[in-house]
């Protein structure tokens, strides 16, 4: 999405369903998928609920950010230290988040993020395109 996500209020944590019904994945379930997100919007809250998607099973398979956002990514630190649980989170600027447009299914693998038009085309290696190798920051499940 084009449009930053308040995680308080935005998403239920019991079903990783997008609550906010004014923003354009409102409906959509982020868990097990890789959610792209300018940052996150809002409350401070929004770490407690990244924390409680983890812990609840139902966060989203990685999340990218076009920005670096301190209260998602505490939310995921927290759930790495004291849980042992983590997704990657990946904060790629604005020239590659705005590559990922073109992508329909992505894979995100340490540092690197690969775009494919289609799910086929991700079973092939030759037919990625790198959307990012080196972002300003990376967490790592």
């Amino acid at each position: 999405a084009d449009l930053g996500l308040s995680f308080w209020g935005g998403i239920d944590p019991f079903s990783g369903e997008v609550i906010d019904r004014h923003h354009p994945l409102s409906g959509a379930i982020v868990t097990d998928r890789v959610l792209a997100i300018p940052s996150g919007r809002g409350s401070c809250t929004g770490s407690s609920v990244m924390l409680e998607l983890i812990l609840n099973g139902h966060a989203p398979a990685a999340l990218l950010l076009e920005q670096v956002d301190d209260i998602l990514t505490l939310g995921v630190l927290i759930a790495e230290q004291m849980f042992g649980r983590s997704i990657p989170v990946v904060a790629l600027g604005r020239e590659a988040f705005a590559a990922l447009r073109e992508a329909h299914h992505v894979r995100v693998s340490g540092s690197r993020v690969d775009g494919f038009a289609s799910a086929a085309a991700a079973l092939d290696d030759a037919l990625a395109t790198v959307v990012a190798e080196a972002p300003c920051l990376t967490l790592s499940a």
